[in-house]
């Protein structure tokens, strides 16, 4: 048998899973984060807890059937900062006689900043019933980059088996960002109204090599006998222009002396084309390259998908005192949609379990998750139009981060024959170290609001959470 056998790894990255999504097994991408909080300083600084409100020009995104109570025209812009700082695992195993023993494990803490305009909208009532709104936003903005390491990547896995020492390394940024357009109405049915609008997202889905290099990369080293050490270039090309998706909300005001309100939102996302091209370097041999549609087995399933997940929210707002507002909501993310059809990176070999040895690999997954959301505004009347309000909001994320499981493929067509794991130690133990699915993650937000006169309002909001931060600025202005 060969090493490579004894060793569970074949070193094959041949992206062969059939109309795939853009997930594989890259750790940067694996923690990606999402702008899935209601837009707006008002709705951060209240811990996104938005959609029952839904009282400004973001509503034309975070629930259209709150543009109804908007009765004058209204233009709004705001902007956001992100700042990014996922910890990433590593291990450093040895496996001698087929024991496995963990010589060490740690995390990493990357960091990366990004910023720029996030929503932008503008509100038309046209009649006491109907108003619509023509918006732009960015609901995904995720940048990481592994220069910061010192050797420039970022080790995922280093094995130590019988002698011989495999590490794959990680060499490159991933950025991500979806923008749309979106055309949204309201009408009102009295204390109840209703909304809807189509969106057209465009996806930018980039790997750039480290230090703004040509290609991200993945670099399989053998440090004793050198088997087969390679570098593989990742190129990715969003092929598909732009796509349609859709939103829906509704609006109940249920007891006028409270102000209680009840809303709801369901937001649905595309899908995007997603075209890869591999170059693989290897020792004395010419460069090989494979790409999507290029004729060859590999190439025509080297032809990905990916999707924004689909969320939707129910949250209730009510307000004790005069000047008092509290807001819950209930938000539940489909992150198991990043993963379908995971895209496998390498081979593996394996024991099922019977015993027998068996190629195999990986999928990804991801939990789909409830996002509890609570918050809470104050308003000061400083004297005759205007007044500044407070506001402070919280909201717990569980654990949706990627984890990567081996699952048997004895017909190497690039999908799992079931649903029962396979045993590739010590590779199966490293990948659930350095895919070990997130952890929950507590966020606390708070800011001011102004309104001055009768036109204008502007809204900070500073948010913070264990991997993130992120700051928003926005303005309001009624004509």
């Amino acid at each position: 048998m060969t090493r490579l056998r004894r060793t569970g790894l074949l070193l094959l990255f041949s992206l062969c899973a059939p109309q795939a999504r853009a997930q594989f097994e890259s750790q940067i991408l694996s923690k990606i984060q999402l702008n899935l909080v209601n837009p707006g300083g008002k709705s951060l600084a209240m811990g996104g807890a938005f959609v029952a409100l839904a009282d400004d020009a973001t509503a034309a995104l975070a629930n259209p059937a709150g543009i109804t109570q908007i009765r004058k025209f209204q233009a709004g812009v705001s902007a956001k900062s992100f700042h990014f700082t996922p910890e990433l695992g590593t291990s450093d195993i040895d496996f001698r006689n087929n024991q496995e023993k963990l010589v060490a494990q740690g995390t990493f803490p990357f960091s990366d900043s990004t910023g720029g305009l996030e929503f932008a909208s503008f509100v038309a009532p046209l009649t006491p019933e109907l108003s619509v709104a023509l918006y732009y936003a960015v609901n995904m903005r995720y940048r990481l980059d592994t220069t910061g390491r010192p050797a420039g990547n970022y080790r995922s896995i280093n094995v130590l088996e019988d002698g011989y020492r495999t590490t794959i390394d990680e060499q490159g940024a991933v950025d991500v960002r979806n923008e749309l357009v979106g055309l949204s109405a309201g009408y009102s049915l009295g204390r109840l109204s209703i909304g809807a609008g189509i969106t057209l997202s465009s996806l930018r889905f980039d790997f750039d090599g480290a230090a703004g290099g040509v290609r991200y990369a993945i670099k399989v080293n053998d440090y004793v006998g050198s088997d087969d050490p390679f570098t593989r270039e990742v190129k990715t090309e969003v092929t598909s222009k732009a796509r349609a998706g859709a939103v829906v909300g509704l609006k109940w005001e249920a007891y006028e002396p409270l102000r209680l309100a009840f809303g709801a939102s369901y937001r649905r996302s595309p899908s995007f084309d997603v075209s890869y091209t591999l170059r693989t370097l290897r020792p004395g041999e010419p460069a090989a390259t494979l790409s999507c549609n290029d004729g060859s087995a590999y190439g025509r399933s080297a032809c990905g998908r990916f999707k924004v997940p689909d969320d939707f929210s129910l949250g209730a707002s009510i307000w004790p005192l005069q000047r008092l507002a509290v807001s819950l909501e209930m938000q539940r993310v489909l992150y198991s949609q990043l993963n379908d059809a995971f895209v496998p990176a390498f081979s593996w070999i394996g024991l099922d379990q019977t015993g027998n040895e068996v190629e195999a690999v990986a999928r990804g997954e991801s939990d789909d998750v409830w996002i509890p959301r609570i918050g809470a505004e104050y308003t000061w009347i400083v004297k005759r139009n205007f007044n500044i309000s407070f506001r402070a909001g919280y909201y717990h994320t569980p654990a949706h981060a990627t984890r990567i499981v081996l699952f048997p493929d004895a017909n190497s067509d690039r999908l799992p024959d079931s649903a029962v794991p396979v045993n590739a130690q010590p590779y199966s133990r490293a990948l659930e170290i350095a895919f070990e699915g997130g952890e929950p993650e507590h966020r606390f937000s708070a800011g001011l609001g102004a309104n001055i006169g009768r036109n204008l309002s502007i809204d900070l909001a500073y948010e913070q959470g264990t991997e993130a931060r992120n700051f928003v600025a926005s303005a309001f202005l009624r004509f």
